[in-house]
């Protein structure tokens, strides 16, 4: 399998002869540099397990960030990521919420829509509930 997001391109094969016959030609097209194993691809951790025949992906680092980054390390987990009858209320009062809480917001959502879309499929719907217009703002 090819991978190629601008200059990052991730090789990866069942076949070693199918993966040095990949590797030349495009080395004969352009430079390269071979990195090993790939441990780290487009903001994703890479962990592989051959005996068990593992590939798992995650942003554990990328998540733990944005807990700090919103100064919410210190809040429990849930069990789900909405809470059972979650309904979206946009705040009605324009002046309860200011711009920078709009920013901020819309800063969060987006940065949970990102894993998202790469790694976090569990969160998906909440996210995308949250970024609906509806979820403009939620109070």
């Amino acid at each position: 399998m090819l991978l190629v997001y601008v200059d990052d391109i991730l090789l990866f094969s069942a076949s070693t002869a199918l993966l040095d016959s990949a590797e030349q030609m495009l080395e004969m097209q352009f430079k390269c540099s071979k990195m090993g194993e790939v441990k780290y691809y487009l903001g994703m951790h890479v962990e592989r397990d051959v005996e068990k025949g593992v590939l798992r992906l995650h942003q554990r680092k990328y998540c733990e960030g944005l807990a700090e980054k919103y100064g919410l390390q210190d809040g429990g987990k849930p069990a789900t990521p909405l809470p059972s009858g979650f309904t979206v209320e946009p705040c009605a009062d324009e002046e309860v919420v200011g711009e920078s809480d709009r920013k901020l917001f819309h800063s969060m959502v987006g940065s949970l829509n990102y894993a998202a879309n790469h790694t976090r499929p569990d969160i998906a719907f909440a996210t995308s509930r949250l970024a609906s217009p509806e979820g403009e703002i939620v109070v």
